[in-house]
């Protein structure tokens, strides 16, 4: 950030009788001076610790601090300062954890069993915080340095809690896709679900409709054919001639004469018309339209053909036997 690139800058402005004070230092260096050192060379050369535990993350001096030393000998040590790219700490996480926890500001979350120090060996007890006040006491061209590697620190711890932040809120979105998903397949769904429904029901209204139809339309038959029995033409009597007057006979007893019936043929045709209709009507049943549909669409076409034959029925009677 843009704190980090200023105190680098003025590490980037230490002149060459300053850097020349710091290393007068190297052979016998003050605690203070050590420790920035030490969490410079860290820091420059944190790809050392790439995949390493941070226990594996610590500054040997009997082995580091030489290295140090050359470091701060190199003419290029300002370059490496100013060009050093702070995104590579990510890589190595626990580098900046390590150095933060020498300084004395260590980041939260870290167990400090974990912590590793400068020290050469555990009896000797946890040093206090590094301030800027102790190490000016002990070299002030070595405050440059202390501030670059606490505001390089600060950046990652930042952008470590951004990119957890962003982690979570990249996770928050996709379960809001979930469900966003979810909710759209559910209501897909349910608007297929209503669509059948609709089909249905306009299924059910066209089939009322035509049930209602048909119930006119046999309701009109019917009252048409109680119209036909209200019409039907009442029968001529017919008188005998008189018989001449005969001798009286004696009376006879009355023999009963059986009667046969033979329809003539426009009766005849008026039964096969209605026989082609194929409905059954039970034998002595005065009730009609009663659990056969079928009976009821026939009456119309019943009608007619009572209509068409009106007044020209006749029935034959013949009389065989002895009176």
């Amino acid at each position: 950030g843009e704190a980090r690139a200023k105190a680098a800058e003025e590490v980037g402005g230490l002149s060459k009788r300053q850097l020349a004070e710091i290393r007068q230092l190297l052979r016998s260096p003050p605690e203070a001076v050590k420790r920035i050192l030490a969490a410079c060379w860290l820091l420059l050369h944190c790809q050392r610790f790439k995949d390493k535990p941070i226990s594996a993350v610590r500054f040997d001096e009997k082995t580091d601090w030489p290295r140090c030393q050359r470091m701060l000998v190199d003419e290029g040590f300002i370059a490496s300062v100013l060009s050093f790219d702070s995104k590579q700490l990510e890589e190595v996480p626990n580098v900046p954890a390590c150095v933060a926890q020498n300084l004395g500001f260590s980041p939260p979350g870290v167990a400090p069993k974990a912590r590793p120090s400068l020290r050469r060996s555990a009896t000797v007890p946890v040093k206090p915080p590094l301030d800027l006040a102790s190490v000016l006491r002990a070299s002030e061209p070595c405050a440059p340095l202390l501030r670059w590697v606490q505001e390089l620190i600060n950046e990652h711890n930042e952008r470590m809690k951004l990119s957890a932040e962003l982690t979570d809120a990249t996770a928050a979105k996709a379960q809001a896709e979930s469900k966003e998903a979810d909710a759209e397949a559910d209501l897909a769904e349910a608007e297929a679900l209503l669509a059948r429904l609709r089909e249905a029901l306009a299924t059910q209204e066209a089939m009322l409709e035509k049930l209602e139809a048909e119930k006119g339309a046999a309701e009109k038959a019917l009252q048409d054919i109680r119209r036909l029995d209200s019409l039907g033409t009442p029968g001529k009597s017919v008188q005998s001639p008189k018989a001449s007057p005969k001798a009286k006979e004696m009376p006879k007893e009355k023999v009963p004469v059986p009667i046969e019936l033979e329809v003539s043929g426009t009766l005849a045709v008026v039964e096969q018309k209605l026989a082609q209709c194929g409905v059954p009507f039970r034998r002595a049943d005065a009730q009609v339209l009663e659990g056969d549909p079928r009976q009821a669409l026939i009456l119309p076409r019943i009608a007619d053909i009572l209509k068409e034959h009106r007044g020209k029925l006749k029935l034959l009677l013949e009389v065989s036997g002895t009176l």
